[in-house]
């Protein structure tokens, strides 16, 4: 997974984080009347829409699902004109689409380090490899081990 794509994953699941803790300890009635609460979910879902912009097509196809563009538009209207902002909208996205959302990163995340563990396992197979090559013993011309004791008093005569 390109770094960027894996930076700005964990910036949405962090954001997401903010937005599902104040959704659990809220209904729609108090988070309609807490202007506070509203401002942490408005801002984590701008900051979730604005970190889906930087993911590669690649990653967004996996999940055709995901209305990434609606993710996008979405973001704008945090934004651009937060004055028409209906609560009970973003109170929805929060508890409908964000669990998704979520899952989905997660998923991503988890299949990275999936990945990094195959390379790791790849590498450290080839450096044990090159090690057990570097042990093996180098045969003279005689045939005795090059660094063997017979061989080293040979070379010294």
């Amino acid at each position: 997974m390109a770094g960027i794509d894996h930076i700005r994953l964990m910036d949405i699941v962090a954001a997401l984080n903010e937005v599902q803790a104040v959704v659990r300890r809220n209904n729609l009635r108090t988070y309609v009347e807490d202007r506070p609460a509203q401002m942490i979910v408005e801002r984590g879902l701008e900051i979730v829409s604005e970190a889906s912009r930087s993911l590669s097509h690649d990653l967004k196809a996996r999940y055709p699902d995901i209305p990434w563009q609606a993710i996008k538009a979405f973001g704008n209207v945090l934004r651009h004109e937060y004055q028409r902002i209906d609560q009970e909208v973003i109170w929805k996205t929060a508890n409908l689409r964000a669990p998704e959302l979520m899952a989905v990163c997660k998923a991503e995340l988890e299949r990275e380090q999936i990945a990094e563990r195959q390379v790791d396992v790849q590498t450290k197979g080839s450096i044990l490899d090159d090690d057990i090559r570097q042990a093996e013993p180098q045969v003279g011309d005689d045939g005795t081990p090059e660094n063997s004791p017979d061989n080293t008093r040979q070379r010294k005569r």
